[in-house]
């Protein structure tokens, strides 16, 4: 559902990702446990007509690509505090290699989310995308409160991974009682830090209410 004027915005979220078995074939997708975004309209809306844990809060960002160099930061503020993710890389973004671990977490097509009703899907689609491998990354936040505080361990840990995705177009379709709603616009770099993480350690630490039975 399009929201006019509220297309192009900054957004944080922690996730995860799954596969879920169709007739022909998996659709790898994902879920989210909690995604923060800088406009009260388009918290209630994902509230409520689509059942995903938005939070409104001042959100700001600063990027930069200046002389080989890239920096994406983006920030929200809780409370007094600013809360950071901030990256930088050097050079040109290239395409993920085929069956890597960057390709494994950039190229979903399918979103997920538990609602009272069931489980909802929908599609995503976007070009693939180029990357940036990060040098440096900067994650300052209270997790705890942020996210809960069994993901504390995770998310203070030294990253499995991180990279940069370069701004893209996206659009997300939903099918709901035979109508197709879809919604998106440019988006600004992604930025990806990856904890370690295994499948059942997930599990325990997902809140009952977004865990995806179903899949």
């Amino acid at each position: 559902m399009p929201i006019p004027l509220h297309r192009d915005f900054e957004e944080v979220s922690l996730r995860f990702y799954v596969r879920r078995k169709n007739v022909d074939d998996w659709r790898r997708g994902v879920a989210f446990v909690r995604e923060l975004v800088p406009r009260q309209a388009i918290a209630i809306v994902a509230r409520t007509f689509y059942g995903e844990p938005y939070s409104a809060l001042p959100m700001r960002h600063s990027l930069e690509h200046k002389d080989g160099r890239v920096l994406a930061e983006y920030q929200w503020r809780r409370g007094k505090r600013w809360e950071t993710l901030a990256m930088t890389a050097t050079g040109e973004p290239q395409q993920s290699a085929q069956a890597s671990h960057e390709e494994f977490i950039t190229e979903h097509y399918w979103g997920y989310t538990a609602r009272r009703s069931g489980l909802s899907e929908y599609r995503v689609e976007h070009a693939r995308w180029r990357l940036w491998l990060a040098k440096t990354t900067k994650f300052e936040a209270d997790v705890a409160t942020l996210f809960g505080p069994q993901f504390v361990e995770a998310l203070s840990a030294s990253p499995a991974s991180a990279f940069i995705a370069e701004a893209h177009t996206s659009k997300s379709c939903e099918e709901r009682e035979s109508r197709r709603s879809c919604s998106g616009g440019l988006r600004p770099p992604d930025l990806f830090l990856n904890p370690k993480l295994s499948h059942e350690r997930l599990l325990f630490l997902m809140p009952r209410d977004r865990k995806i039975h179903e899949l």
